[in-house]
């Protein structure tokens, strides 16, 4: 169970009158913020999680439900940051229960609109092909919210920690 916590932009695309009530998140890397970004005649949801800055980004308009396209935009990105197989399944099946709820964090929200700028200017320059590539562009931004690390570094963290924690829960058990 988690929060994708979306701007009012991105509230008032998807439909959503009321956003859900904060629920503790369950998943490793926890809440995530999303806002709508638009480029010339193609819309995408700039997402960018709330511990560690990681960015990944969708089609906002697509057959499946946004929360399906999110868990699967998630998924592939760890697994392009090297997250084990299994971590990477329990994390978006963590993510089954997907709440949407409104934004709680400034500095989330503006590290947010900077990698929005960056990905407007990576969008007209055309160095990616993916939205998956151009995702994994941004593992290598810094900011000073999370401290100054790459979110990549933050992923691998979160999860190395999360899968010994889990190791030495099963191990402790006679």
């Amino acid at each position: 169970m988690m929060t994708l916590r979306c701007t009012q932009k991105l509230l008032r695309q998807l439909s959503i009158r009321k956003p859900a009530e904060v629920v503790e998140s369950t998943n490793v890397l926890g809440d995530w913020y999303a806002n709508l970004h638009v480029h010339r005649r193609s819309s995408f949801i700039v997402c960018m999680n709330a511990r560690t800055l990681s960015v990944v980004l969708l089609p906002a308009k697509g057959r499946e439900p946004v929360a399906g396209r999110f868990q699967d935009a998630v998924g592939r990105h760890l697994a392009l940051l090297g997250v084990p197989a299994d971590q990477v399944e329990a994390e978006t099946r963590a993510m089954d229960e997907l709440h949407f709820g409104a934004t709680a964090s400034r500095s989330i929200l503006g590290c947010l609109r900077e990698a929005q700028y960056a990905v407007e200017n990576e969008l007209i320059l055309r160095r990616y092909e993916t939205l998956d590539e151009l995702a994994l562009f941004f593992s290598g931004f810094i900011y000073s919210t999370n401290g100054y690390r790459y979110p990549q570094d933050g992923v691998r963290e979160l999860f190395a920690a999360a899968s010994a924690t889990s190791a030495g829960a099963s191990g402790a058990s006679p």
